[in-house]
């Protein structure tokens, strides 16, 4: 059977990487005048092509890339990069604005600190995807509209005439997002009412928890972001209010909803009935009807970044999905291509084919995790839970007859599902 092809749109970035050497004194990291040595400076490729395309890509699927790069010598640079990958690029350079480039500080035992600048890539209009393109793939994956105001404002006009184009060329769709600062003209937009008309032709949604909740209802992110302060959000995110998302998102339109919980692992959710999934639609995609899963997070002994993480699970994500695997194993494909990604500071840097990935997949524990509620049940041995909007819901209770629910239903093996209390 072909592979089915992919191409991927959207935010390219160029990411330099400084790492701050071990022995460096981090008490005079922002001291004026003073000299902080470094172990090492890279560069590498960002944003939703960058990380999710080029994935794709070392796993085995074959890709096309489409952006933007200024006309400066960052656009240069991304080009070098982008030809040294050997993925195949339309890549359109934009005269006049710069490329869109992040500088990344990367201290031994800390998250990177990330210097962000907006570039050509953020100008994204419907046009910009070619038609022949479109016509010619199996899947259409796009990143980060809320980085680009072409595509928001106006309603999301360029958005939806985006969305629209793929689906009428027949190709599957699938859309990631980002999460903006709320003092940014992105962060003071009403998404709701663009995700209402966007979503009836988005077939695979990957937002963030965080993301989702902004998107979907940003009074009340506001609220919560104000209570907690500097705190984490998705430490006061319940498994409910996830399931409660991913309702809306189905009622509005969206057919497969994956949500990244980061700590938390994993949700999907899918529509009872999937129509007009486009071509990369599998073939038993009767597994793929009223899911309802959770899978958590690989226990990962050194964490260099988490930068990306998402756009790499993804990848995995629809690496599987493309190769017609099932929801379970997608999303277990999903939570390795995480791990690996968190591993290093070059996202998909360690990743191999999806055949090797899939053999290597038990090399990482789950997390262990409990949860007290009766409507969450582990499904397998493999750290994935099953929830009562899922079809298999009913047998999988027969089958764990005798546990109560005053025992919580709690996994005896690496299984294990999301609440506050997350340990490794």
């Amino acid at each position: 059977m072909a592979k089915k092809k992919v191409l991927v749109a959207g935010s390219l970035v160029l990411d330099v990487v400084a790492a701050v050497a071990e022995n460096a004194d981090q008490n005079l990291l922002f001291a004026e005048g003073k000299q902080t040595e470094l172990g090492s400076v890279t560069m590498y490729l960002g944003g939703e092509v960058g990380n999710t395309g080029i994935a794709l890509h070392k796993l085995g699927t074959p890709v096309r890339l489409v952006s933007k790069v200024g006309d400066d010598l960052n656009g240069g640079i991304i080009r070098r990069l982008l030809r040294e990958t050997g993925v195949p690029a339309q890549i359109t350079q934009v005269k006049g604005l710069p490329s869109t480039t992040s500088i990344c500080l990367a201290i031994p035992g800390k998250d990177k600190m990330t210097f962000h600048q907006e570039g050509a890539s953020q100008t994204f209009v419907a046009e910009d995807v070619p038609q022949k393109e479109l016509e010619s793939v199996d899947l259409f994956h796009f990143g980060y509209p809320p980085t680009m105001r072409s595509l928001y404002e106006n309603g999301g006009e360029q958005l939806l005439q985006m969305m629209k184009r793929a689906k009428a060329a027949g190709a599957t769709t699938a859309m990631d997002m980002s999460l903006p600062s709320l003092s940014s003209a992105a962060g003071k937009v009403e998404w709701r009412p663009i995700l209402e008309k966007v979503l009836p032709y988005v077939d695979i949604f990957l937002p963030s928890l965080e993301e989702t909740f902004f998107l979907w209802d940003r009074a009340g992110y506001i609220k919560m972001t104000r209570q907690i302060g500097r705190g984490n959000m998705i430490d006061r995110l319940t498994a409910e209010d996830v399931r409660q998302l991913a309702s809306a998102l189905l009622k509005a339109g969206a057919k497969i909803v994956l949500i990244k919980c980061g700590q938390k692992g994993m949700y999907l959710r899918t529509a009872e009935e999937l129509p007009d999934m486009g071509r990369a639609w599998p073939q038993q995609g009767e597994r793929w009807k009223r899911r309802e899963l959770w899978d958590a997070p690989c226990c990962v002994e050194e964490i260099h970044s988490t930068t990306g993480a998402g756009d790499t699970a993804i990848a995995g994500f629809l690496a599987a999905f493309l190769q017609e695997y099932d929801p379970q194993t997608a999303l277990r494909v999903a939570s390795y291509a995480a791990a690996r990604c968190i591993e290093g500071y070059d996202t998909s840097g360690a990743l191999e084919r999806l055949e090797d990935a899939i053999l290597h997949m038990n090399r990482y524990k789950k997390m262990q995790m409990e949860w007290g509620r009766d409507d969450w049940i582990p499904c397998s041995n493999h750290g994935q839970w099953i929830g009562r909007y899922d079809t298999n819901w009913l047998r999988q209770v027969r089958q764990t007859a005798g546990t109560t629910p005053e025992q919580g239903i709690r996994c005896t093996g690496t299984c294990c599902l999301p609440n506050q209390n997350h340990k490794k």
